[in-house]
């Protein structure tokens, strides 16, 4: 049999093993640097993978799809994976950020991060709009009543409303002057203070109904 062949099974039996019994975390790591692939060599080097490069197993994953708005400049975050091991004299790095624009006038509310389906969502949704797009729910406005089953604060039928705990009942925040706006979600242990947040969930009036 071939010897990469062999090597190959071996893995395939280990990975398998795993799933079978408990095993404490790091022991995929160990095993692996044990068998010269990945981790580090006791002379101190990295292992390296079939195609000769390191192969790092920890480390931390940057996601997209996230916005904030930092002194009337929006950011949105990138895809990206930084190691654990930065090298000598070389200082951690956070998740790269980087801009999608600057607001006319302000953020709507600065510095919490939310969830955003684009760029171009978040650059509209964050930044202040020039004219009010909420107002304060009226009597006859429908209500909101159901009851909450986690922490949140979102945008439904026009009306903005917050769970302060699960259990509770959802209250009314404000209305949207124009309908809510899509792909843009707050998440609630972001914010603290429900002051703006309405001018990101509320869509503006020159926005794409979706």
């Amino acid at each position: 049999m071939n010897p990469g062949h062999r090597a190959g099974r071996g893995v395939v039996l280990f990975l398998t093993a795993l799933a079978l019994t408990d095993c404490e975390k790091g022991c995929l790591a160990s095993w692996l640097s044990t068998h010269g692939v990945g981790g580090s060599s006791p002379g101190g080097s990295s292992g390296t993978d079939a195609t000769g490069r390191g192969l790092d197993l920890t480390g931390t994953d940057c996601s997209d799809g996230l916005a904030r708005c930092i002194e009337g400049q929006v950011q949105v975050s990138r895809t990206a994976h930084l190691p654990a091991r930065t090298g000598q004299g070389n200082e951690p790095r956070g998740c790269p950020w980087v801009v999608a624009g600057h607001c006319g006038v302000d953020c709507a509310v600065s510095g919490i991060e939310v969830a955003a389906a684009s760029d171009a969502i978040a650059l509209e949704q964050l930044c202040r709009p020039s004219e009010s797009v909420e107002r304060a729910a009226l009597p006859t406005d429908p209500r909101r009543g159901e009851i909450c089953a986690a922490s949140r604060i979102d945008c439904v039928d026009g009306v903005v409303g917050l769970c302060d705990a699960p259990g509770a009942t959802v209250r009314a925040l404000g209305v949207c002057v124009h309908g809510c706006a899509d792909g843009i979600s707050v998440e609630p242990e972001d914010i603290l203070t429900s002051d703006g947040v309405a001018a990101i969930l509320c869509r503006r009036d020159h926005a794409e109904r979706r």
